[in-house]
């Protein structure tokens, strides 16, 4: 009786002819693999900043989008996300990326509700300060603390400015006093804090 002898593989042969068409498609895709690799490698090892980056942008997109309600009511709410934002986003970035963040949200908010150019500017001037002050104050205080007390002084002058400077109608803003500081109190007392700790 004879035996055929078989030769084996090296192990380095057969790992080679495993692979080889592996490598065949990865050479001609190899363009969307290293685009695939770079997303996958910084979010692995830039993970967390990835999540602040996120939602930066989800904030900027709602604090633009939702006084879009201005479109339907005959007055304004007081609904916005321009205080909040301005006292999170300065606790989180500084006030650099907070004024930054917050002259995009008045800009691209009014543009979409059509809101008078007035009211725009005075926002682009006061909420930056806000910004500023907010800097002044976090190294020493809460951001609840700090947050409420902006949204005190933010309806004040608004108020003033709406009222006695710009002629704006007197009912309006007295109505959406006390619904903005409702709105942005809750937003402090139960959003804020976990909200920061996400985006530092």
């Amino acid at each position: 009786m004879t035996f055929i002898k078989t030769e084996r593989e090296a192990p380095v042969t057969l790992l080679q002819r495993v692979l080889k068409p592996f490598a065949s498609k990865l050479k001609h895709h190899y363009k969307v693999a290293s685009v695939v690799f770079l997303i996958l490698f910084f979010a692995l090892v830039f993970r967390q900043k990835l999540v602040s980056v996120l939602l930066l942008l989800l904030i900027i997109i709602l604090g633009s989008l939702i006084t879009l309600y201005k479109h339907i009511t005959v007055i304004a709410l007081g609904v916005e996300l321009f205080t909040f934002s301005s006292v999170v986003l300065t606790y989180a970035f500084g006030p650099v990326v907070a004024i930054v963040s917050v002259i995009i949200m008045i800009t691209a908010a009014d543009l979409l509700a059509a809101r008078s150019f007035l009211g725009t500017i005075s926002k682009l001037v006061v909420y930056p300060a806000l910004c500023l002050l907010v800097a002044l104050l976090a190294p020493h205080y809460s951001i609840i603390g700090v947050g409420k007390f902006i949204v005190i002084l933010m309806n004040i002058t608004f108020f003033f400015l709406w009222t006695f400077l710009w002629g704006f109608n007197l009912f309006s803003t007295i109505v959406s006093i006390p619904i903005s500081i409702v709105f942005n109190f809750l937003l402090f007392n139960h959003i804020a804090e976990p909200l920061l700790e996400l985006l530092t």
